[in-house]
């Protein structure tokens, strides 16, 4: 069995026995950065929308 060792960017080493397993982890870790990707953007539209309530609640506020 093949064995190979590949350091991460955050610095884990994680161990491949076989193609199909590294195969698996590339798959993984795209997977995780997909997840991330988009939890970022959900945040920011969340935080848009969240401002935009901000300044219409103020608005209303000065026209009382």
């Amino acid at each position: 069995m093949r064995k190979s060792v590949w350091r991460s960017s955050a610095g884990r080493s994680v161990v491949i026995l076989r193609s199909s397993a590294w195969a698996h982890t590339v798959s993984l870790v795209v997977s995780i950065q997909i997840r991330k990707t988009f939890a970022e953007a959900r945040k920011m539209l969340l935080n848009a929308r969240d401002a935009g309530q901000d300044v219409r609640e103020r608005q209303t506020s000065r026209n009382f």
